[in-house]
């Protein structure tokens, strides 16, 4: 599980993805969506399993995929939104949208919906603004050409995150 987390911060979407499903599909005894402490490769091969459910394991998971949504980057006094979040995700009419999530820095919520070439984000909540400022991660494929926030142009951005300088922010990227 801590994996998961790990190539989320490293870059690794897909591959953080891809493991988060491994771990879902292998939950024992099936049915039960909990982890064991111990798991086998053969689920047939009668061995011990250590604590059911193991809560580090469950913290791990729980970790993992609040870090999808939003994460404290230490290392520079970032909050990073949306490392983990799958364009497919955003295929929904509605788009996503996340509400109350607690940070180091206070509560926030934000949504998200593609439009043609276009995401439209919305950032808002009850927090003090992190010193490092705020990242989006891009959660489409192809590079962002261009970013409104707040209705300004912003050349704050790079092909797959834009830095963001104002809370509460409402933005347009542009493929």
């Amino acid at each position: 599980m801590r994996n998961i987390g790990a190539f989320l911060l490293l870059g690794q979407k897909e591959r953080s993805h891809e493991l988060l499903n491994f771990f879902l599909k292998d939950q024992r005894p099936p049915g039960w969506n909990h982890w064991a402490e111990v798991v086998w490769r053969n689920p047939q091969e009668p061995k011990l399993i250590g604590d059911k459910p193991h809560t580090w394991v469950g913290s791990d998971f729980f970790r993992a995929i609040r870090n999808m949504f939003v994460y404290e980057r230490e290392s520079d006094s970032m909050l990073v939104f949306g490392a983990g979040i799958l364009e497919a995700w955003l295929n929904q009419p509605a788009g996503i949208e996340v509400r109350g999530l607690a940070t180091h820095y206070g509560t926030v919520s934000y949504s998200m919906k593609k439009s043609g070439q276009s995401l439209a984000v919305n950032i808002w909540g009850k927090m003090h603004f992190p010193e490092g400022k705020i990242i989006l991660k891009s959660p489409r494929a192809g590079g962002i050409k261009s970013v409104q926030i707040n209705g300004k142009s912003s050349n704050m951005f790079k092909p797959d995150e834009v830095q963001i300088d104002e809370f509460p922010t409402n933005m347009i990227l542009y493929y």
